[in-house]
């Protein structure tokens, strides 16, 4: 089984969640955070495998990679199955925040991955499960379908669409009807990474588009907004960091 080894990455300080990817995108197995539902998981799984895809043109037999966020970092190691008479190639991502350590949970890092190899080389090839729901409490597991109408992570940006009451919700961002809406929408990410880690961004628009629709963000929508994502948020105490951190924007 594949979930409790990325139980014990998820027990270590700092880790939001854990996922192995296959070479298709498709998210094989995963741990994580509640508010990482398979939805966004499935974005990260492509932007992941896009990104690899760049570097092995480059480096083909890479074996860790580390991206750096505002709120914190998402580590790659391969996992190259060798056993069957065709290699399989899988991605672990851990997705982290600022508080992890990074030291300690290479150990637990190099011990998971050997883990996972050894199931994943005496498993046969593992497809996602035509079944699975489409998006559920992460805090859950599966086995869930790669679905090619969903934005890619990678197209859906990390910066707010430019300003102007013209500015719509579009596919690559959110649209902000003035500078003090960007700026409300920045402190709410802020708030929120506090939370969940360097994914925050990512949330903090699909609830736009949740609230707001196609028209602009505007100040206005703030406390809906704030609300909207609390209710996304389980744990009581995550919660409530938030709404404290909150009360004064």
């Amino acid at each position: 089984m594949l979930e409790p080894i990325l139980q014990s990455l998820r027990e270590v300080e700092g880790v939001q969640g854990a996922l192995v990817v296959d070479h298709t995108a498709a998210v094989v197995a995963h741990r994580a955070h509640t508010i990482y539902d398979l939805t966004v998981l499935q974005q990260v799984a492509r932007s992941v495998v896009s990104s690899v895809d760049s570097i092995q043109l480059i480096q083909d037999d890479w074996e860790m990679l580390t991206a750096h966020f505002g709120e914190g970092k998402l580590l790659l190691r391969s996992l190259r199955t060798t056993a069957a008479a065709r290699p399989r190639r899988y991605i672990l991502a851990v997705i982290a925040d600022s508080t992890l350590n990074v030291a300690f949970l290479g150990v637990a890092l190099r011990v998971a991955a050997t883990k996972l190899l050894a199931e994943l080389e005496a498993a046969p090839t593992l497809a996602p499960s035509a079944s699975a729901p489409v998006a559920l409490a992460s805090g859950s597991t599966g086995r869930v379908p790669l679905e090619s109408s969903k934005p890619e992570l990678a197209k859906t940006g990390l910066a707010w669409s430019g300003s102007g009451s013209g500015s719509g919700v579009g596919s690559g961002g959110v649209g902000v009807a003035d500078s003090a809406s960007s700026t409300f929408l920045s402190a709410c990410t802020k708030a929120l990474a506090a939370s969940v880690g360097p994914m925050a961004k990512v949330f903090v628009k699909e609830a736009v588009r949740k609230v707001c629709g196609e028209r602009p963000f505007t100040r206005a929508d703030g406390p809906a907004l704030i609300a909207h994502l609390a209710a996304t948020i389980e744990d009581s105490d995550d919660r409530a960091i938030f709404q404290r951190a909150t009360r004064s924007l």
